[in-house]
């Protein structure tokens, strides 16, 4: 007879199998908190040199003319009351040349508004510089523009940007100027980096509010209602000039100036706080929970405070 020598048949068995996939799924979930971590951090990173870009350009236009950059450039319309800046050229506009884009900044007709047909050129261009890479978005351009008297044009376009100046806080009725300047009866008073006695390393100048004209309120989109709301005072628009005034008695009621929502404050997608650029050039991770307080005190540029930095981060 002839001894016939059994072989088993190599590969695996369903056990096996579900064991390898099982051990596969451990390893991704354990790195994906990882690379979730990384990617945010890159984005993080590449926030801060926007904000370390802008911050130098407002250093470069002072040494030219002597004077912070105008948050309002150009004519503001009359009939555009308490919103102030709707028509207007932003501080952005006015440092285009200190960003190498002379070219687009002599696209700007500075002598019509900032709204104007005129102007949809340069207002319609993205520029990366004014995003922050971990903002939630589907278009870099907001369609509709106020265009003064309550009038909405839905022909027109405009640019986003997540970055705002930082005009100062409104404490009551008593508006408390920050770095860049009071504006009374529609004109802004010059100012100076020798006006911020607080100190430049003590104030705040630029700032994270992402997401408009979209609105967020806890890293939850809020709905609301279009066309009316949607770019509701032009607001989160590079070339147009609507910045962020710090409400601060409504926030002494337990609602944190920083992440709780952009309709009114410093808000970013950043996990755990947002960016801030100060007058010194310096950009400076602000906490959510930092003391609004403190905060305010860093917004105003003349009130006497000192802060330690090492409280805010």
């Amino acid at each position: 007879m002839t001894d016939r020598t059994k072989t088993r048949a190599a590969g695996f068995t369903l056990v096996e199998l579900l064991v390898v996939i099982a051990i596969i799924g451990v390893l991704v979930a354990l790195l994906l908190p990882a690379v979730q971590s990384a990617r945010e951090s890159a984005r993080r990173t590449t926030c801060l040199n926007n904000l370390k870009q802008q911050i130098l350009t407002v250093h470069a236009y002072h040494d030219t003319h002597g004077i912070i950059p105008p948050v309002y450039n150009g004519s503001q319309d009359p009939f555009a009351g308490f919103l102030l800046g709707i028509t207007s050229h932003s501080w952005r506009s006015a440092v285009l040349p200190y960003m190498e884009q002379q070219a687009l900044f002599d696209r700007i007709d500075f002598d019509a508004y900032a709204t104007d047909v005129v102007n949809q050129p340069a207002a319609t261009t993205p520029l990366e510089v004014f995003h922050c890479p971990s903002t939630p978005r589907n278009n870099a351009l907001a369609r509709g523009l106020w265009v003064g008297r309550g009038r909405l044009d839905e022909t027109l376009s405009a640019a986003v940007t997540d970055y705002n100046a930082s005009e100062g806080i409104m404490d009551g009725k008593l508006c408390i100027p920050g770095g860049w300047g009071e504006v009374i009866d529609n004109r802004q008073r010059k100012v100076r980096f020798a006006n911020v006695t607080d100190g430049l390393s003590q104030t705040l100048l630029l700032l994270e509010r992402g997401g408009l004209p979209d609105l967020y309120q806890e890293d939850q989109h809020t709905p609301h209602d279009p066309p009316r709301f949607r770019t509701w005072g032009n607001v989160g628009l590079w070339a147009i000039s609507a910045e962020t005034m710090m409400n601060h008695l409504s926030n002494e009621h337990g609602t944190p100036m920083v992440n709780y929502d952009n309709a009114k404050g410093i808000y970013s997608f950043h996990p755990g706080g947002a960016q801030t650029a100060f007058g010194d050039g310096a950009v400076h991770w602000l906490t959510e929970d930092v003391d609004n307080d403190i905060l305010a005190a860093l917004i105003t540029r003349d009130g006497g405070e000192w802060v330690d930095l090492d409280s805010i981060r």
